[in-house]
C-alpha cells in the first residue's frame, strides 16, 4: 500500500521535471544570446557590403565625370560636373570613413563572439547535462510509483498550474484555492495518505507529513 516513501517520490518527481524545464530554458536563453550577437554580425556585414555597392557606384560615376570633363563643355556644364564630382568625392569620404569604422567594430566583435561561442557552447553543455540528469532521475521516480498515481499526477501537470501541482489541507480548506472539504476527505489525506486532488483546484493534496518533512 502506497505510504510516505510514495509522496517524497512524487514530490521529488515534480521538482526533477522542474529542474529539467529550467534547464531547457536556460539552454534556450543561451542560443537567443548567441543568435542575437550573430545577428548584429550579419547586419553589419550587410551594412559593409551596402557600403561597398555605393561606393562602386559612385567611383563608376567619377569616371564618367572625369572623361566629361576632359572635352570641351560649356562653362555651365563644366560647373555642373564639377559640382556634382566634388558632392560625390565628399560622399565617397564619407562612405570610406564609415566602413572602417565598421571593419574595426567587426574586427573586435568577432573576437568577442568567438570568446562568446566558447562560453555559450560550455552553458549550453551543462543546461544539457542538468536537463538529461533531472529527466532521467524524474523517469526513474515514475518507475517507482503506483500506475494510478502516475495517472493522476500526468493530468495535474498537463494543467500547467501556477504554483505547482501540489497542495496541502488546513483545516480542511485546500491552501491555494481555500475550497472547503469534509472532515472524512481530510483524514482520508492526512491519515490514511491517499492520494487526492483538490475539488477545487485540481493540485495533488500532500498529507502533512510530507509537508512537514
Amino acid at each position: 500500500m502506497p505510504g510516505i516513501d510514495e509522496f517524497l517520490r512524487l514530490r521529488e518527481l515534480a521538482s526533477m521535471l522542474s529542474q529539467a524545464s529550467a534547464a531547457s530554458e536556460a539552454h534556450e536563453d543561451e542560443l537567443n544570446r548567441l543568435r542575437k550577437r550573430e545577428a548584429t554580425r550579419a547586419e553589419t556585414l550587410t551594412i559593409l557590403d551596402a557600403f561597398k555597392f555605393e561606393h562602386r557606384t559612385l567611383a563608376s560615376r567619377l569616371n564618367d565625370i572625369e572623361h566629361q570633363l576632359s572635352q570641351r563643355l560649356v562653362a555651365e556644364t563644366q560647373a555642373r560636373l564639377e559640382d556634382e564630382g566634388l558632392a560625390l568625392l565628399m560622399r565617397q569620404q564619407e562612405i570610406d570613413r564609415a566602413a572602417d569604422e565598421a571593419r574595426t567594430f567587426l574586427g573586435g566583435y568577432d573576437k568577442t563572439l568567438t570568446e562568446l561561442r566558447v562560453e555559450i557552447d560550455a552553458n549550453l553543455a551543462q543546461a544539457r547535462l542538468r536537463r538529461d540528469e533531472a529527466l532521467a532521475r524524474a523517469a526513474a521516480l515514475r518507475e517507482d510509483l503506483p500506475a494510478d498515481w502516475r495517472e493522476k499526477f500526468d493530468r495535474v501537470l498537463a494543467k500547467k498550474l501556477a504554483h505547482g501541482p501540489f497542495s496541502r489541507l488546513t483545516n480542511t480548506r485546500c491552501h491555494f484555492c481555500q475550497h472547503a472539504v469534509s472532515k472524512v476527505f481530510e483524514s482520508e489525506v492526512d491519515v490514511l495518505l491517499q492520494l487526492k486532488a483538490c475539488p477545487g483546484c485540481g493540485r495533488l493534496l500532500l498529507p502533512h507529513k510530507v509537508v512537514a518533512g
